[in-house]
């Protein structure tokens, strides 16, 4: 999975630009909500076919201290859990 900011997006609307195997899930979509927990992210999308995507990982704390700055800088309204039974 490829995950960027879409550069023409404002802080209020997220946006993000996606790239993954599924062809559902490429192109620029408006995010509905977002959580990312110490070992998942979560993301609800704004329109109604293939609307919810996970994706499950592992990381060192240190990393994922990164990831989740990065996350909230592209995604705004991101809700973060450090705990590994949230989200």
């Amino acid at each position: 999975m490829c995950w960027s900011r879409d550069s023409s997006s404002s802080q209020t609307a997220a946006r993000c630009y996606l790239e993954t195997h599924d062809q559902d899930y490429i192109g620029r979509f408006k995010i509905a909500h977002a959580e990312l927990g110490r070992n998942r992210l979560f993301v609800k999308l704004t329109r109604k076919k293939a609307a919810e995507l996970e994706v499950v990982f592992n990381t060192t704390d240190k990393n994922w201290r990164q990831v989740a700055r990065v996350m909230r800088i592209m995604i705004p309204q991101l809700r973060v859990s450090d705990s590994k039974e949230a989200c």
